[in-house]
């Protein structure tokens, strides 16, 4: 298992850094994101992080992060870790050479671990399966085009929906045709609309984010009222202050309206 690691910690740093700048021009608010200072992440040592190997630290010490608890981050890190055994292309890797990019909750939910030492990027899909590592250039290339394309399809404060296996549709849908369904949120039609909606919104070339947001949460007002349901909300626990802000005013704006009809 020996052998020179195929990215330097620099160059990782600039494939997550150049991601992050790209989801920052879609759905990601630029501001979200904070630039580590020259040196990397002043709080970021191998003695904070005991478990971490001195290249992972250096690593995380260079990726931009978005605004969050990174004592939060380094508790989870640490619980998530102690009953999992990580491997890579090359066979099984220590915990130490590993970085959370992502969290994901319930069956279903993914996390994203990048594994420095052999610059991949580790997929698990919880309680089901961990996909097979991949490259971690080749990963975030088709992470773009899966944004693109709307097969991701993202929002502030709610889950990112997996459509991959929805079809495009030529045709104009309607609001009221997506109202009128009886069955609960995430049909194809529901996706095919959020999909017709960003793109009128701009998606992916110049994305109008806050008018699409104000568009989805608007729709999503009107499907709990006639469907009992709406795209699911993240766990609070997980969005940056700002973000967690704007969920709790949009519900709030939804049962202000109840309250008043």
């Amino acid at each position: 298992m020996g052998g020179k690691s195929p990215y330097t910690p620099s160059e990782l740093a600039d494939l997550l850094s150049n991601f992050y700048q790209f989801l920052s021009t879609l759905h990601y608010d630029p501001a979200e994101l904070q630039h580590p200072p020259t040196g990397g992440w002043p709080g970021l040592t191998t003695r904070a992080f005991g478990n971490w190997k001195d290249k992972t630290v250096v690593e995380s010490k260079l990726i931009d992060y978005a605004t969050a608890d990174l004592e939060m981050i380094k508790s989870d890190c640490t619980d998530r870790e102690e009953d999992i055994e990580f491997w890579s292309t090359k066979g099984k890797r220590h915990r130490k050479y590993i970085v959370y990019l992502a969290f994901g909750h319930e069956s279903g939910g993914r996390e994203l671990l990048l594994n420095v030492r052999d610059g991949e990027i580790i997929e698990d899909v919880l309680e089901t399966d961990t996909l097979s590592p991949c490259d971690v250039r080749r990963y975030l290339n088709k992470l773009k085009l899966a944004y693109r394309s709307l097969k991701l399809i993202p929002c502030v404060g709610r889950i990112t929906i997996e459509a991959d296996k929805v079809p495009e549709t030529v045709r104009k849908i309607t609001e009221e045709e997506v109202l009128a369904q009886s069955v609960n949120w995430g049909t194809a039609l529901d996706v095919q609309y959020v999909r017709q909606l960003y793109r009128e919104h701009g998606w992916p070339e110049a994305f109008r984010r806050e008018d699409a947001k104000a568009a989805v949460d608007s729709l999503m007002g009107l499907v709990m009222e006639r469907r009992d349901d709406e795209w699911e909300m993240e766990d609070e626990y997980w969005l940056s202050e700002g973000e967690a802000e704007d969920v709790s005013m949009s519900e709030e704006d939804v049962r202000s309206e109840n309250d008043e009809q």
